[in-house]
């Protein structure tokens, strides 16, 4: 046996809503989690643009502007749906 102590975290304990009150207030929660997690997204469109507008080895030739708009046309869509939810979800915590 491993005389060493464990390094382990503890293990997290779930938090479970138990009120109305409550679980609107995490549905709102996680709306803003999605939001959050849809930045990566424009994060990586504003990489590639980046790198597409400097003069460098890593210049992408076969990107093109329409491709791009594209791309962003897809992640508006998707971001104003995760707004509308943000929003109901906010609306309906009240």
């Amino acid at each position: 046996m491993n005389s060493f102590p464990s390094i382990e975290p503890p293990p997290v304990r779930a938090i479970y809503a138990q009120t109305d009150a409550q679980r609107r207030a995490y549905a709102v929660v996680d709306a803003l989690d999605e939001l959050e997690h849809q930045l990566g997204a424009y994060r990586a469109v504003q990489q590639l643009a980046a790198i597409n507008g400097a003069d460098t080895p890593e210049r992408l030739e076969q990107l093109q502007r329409s491709d791009l708009a594209v791309l962003l046309a897809v992640l508006n869509a998707n971001l104003e749906g995760c707004v509308a939810r943000a929003r109901d979800a906010a609306v309906s915590s009240v």
